[in-house]
């Protein structure tokens, strides 16, 4: 039982990490937005997915030289 649930687990946690990797390919297109909010709401995404250590928002933010 135990051993299902500990499969069951990492698997949800590889999809969502996936999930993530999808959204920032989405977000990153919002980026060059013409709405204030959206580069903003964007910028901020990647700021939080770079402190979680996410690899697609280390080459991004490494672009913008954020303040983190």
């Amino acid at each position: 039982m135990k051993l299902q649930l500990t499969k069951r687990y990492y698997t949800e946690a590889l999809k969502f990490i996936e999930s993530l990797h999808e959204a920032s390919e989405i977000v990153s297109q919002l980026l060059a937005s013409k709405n204030k909010s959206e580069v903003i709401e964007s910028m901020d995404f990647f700021v939080i997915a770079d402190a979680y250590k996410l690899a697609t928002a280390k080459v991004l933010t490494s672009r913008f030289e954020f303040p983190c």
